[in-house]
């Protein structure tokens, strides 16, 4: 039942999600978008001085035109990975935290509900984990009771939570917290 306290960085690339939070993205994952970041944020810089030379230099209308247009998908792109990272960076603090008291245990979990967006072969789904802790059975949803559902974004539900319904899972649950982290590939 013990959690056998190993590096927090390795127990960082083990946790594939927080079930009030969903998604946390770690080793390739967070690799892969740190790299992205920086690849666009170098491109970004790159039509900047594209456009300056051109500015400053030889007139090409239909260059700059492009260039205006490159730097505009660029920054939006920039913007929604950024606004990953800085998320996925605020949630790796809380798991620190929340880590710090955190024991393994398995868990069994139970959709409660499931939804398709736009097509997306992964549903959104809300999950139930049932787990017993100091002889007590503990269940927790993955809805947050402070948040409202938005238009854009229904409350608790989350398309990683989808590979770990209605399986037996490993867990780490922070008793101070209340906590629930998923462990990746943890399921049977």
């Amino acid at each position: 039942m013990g959690f056998i306290m190993q590096s927090s960085k390795n127990i960082i690339r083990s946790i594939d999600a927080s079930l009030l939070y969903g998604q946390f993205f770690s080793g390739k994952w967070a690799a892969f978008l740190y790299a992205q970041f920086f690849a666009y944020i170098g491109i970004l810089i790159t039509c900047f001085i594209y456009y300056l030379l051109v500015k400053f230099g030889i007139e090409d209308g239909e260059a700059v035109l492009s260039m205006i247009c490159c730097s505009i998908l660029l920054g939006i792109a920039l913007a929604i990975i950024g606004f990953i990272l800085l998320k996925n960076f605020n949630l790796k603090k809380k798991i620190l935290l929340w880590l710090k008291d955190a024991v393994e245990l398995t868990a069994e979990t139970i959709v409660l509900d499931s939804f398709r967006t736009f097509g997306h072969p992964f549903a959104e789904t809300k999950l139930l984990v049932k787990f017993v802790y100091k002889r007590e059975t503990i269940t927790r949803t993955s809805e947050d009771k402070t948040k409202k559902d938005h238009w854009y974004k229904r409350n608790g539900y989350f398309k990683v939570l989808s590979k770990y319904g209605n399986k037996t899972i490993k867990i780490l649950y922070s008793p101070s917290y209340d906590q629930v982290l998923i462990l990746k590939n943890s399921w049977r």
